[in-house]
């Protein structure tokens, strides 16, 4: 019997779909993941703006998916 999707990622600390704000903050780091970017340079190079990308990396480091030393990411 198919389970639904809802089911199988309920217990995820952070679900990050597709096209979502921490979607494309964590896609960002992973793609520049040699690299530290503030939250004012990840708005310069993607379409978030300050006060989302701030919150979207917040909520990741929170859930331990990155790291942050100061205010860089």
């Amino acid at each position: 019997m198919p389970v639904p999707v809802e089911e199988l990622t309920a217990d995820e600390l952070l679900p990050v779909t597709p096209e979502s704000n921490l979607y494309k903050a964590l896609s960002f780091t992973v793609t520049h993941y040699e690299y530290g970017f503030t939250p004012d340079k990840i708005v310069a190079r993607t379409d978030l703006n300050k006060t989302t990308a701030s919150n979207a990396m917040a909520r990741l480091f929170g859930t331990g998916l990155i790291n942050r030393a100061d205010d860089v990411y």
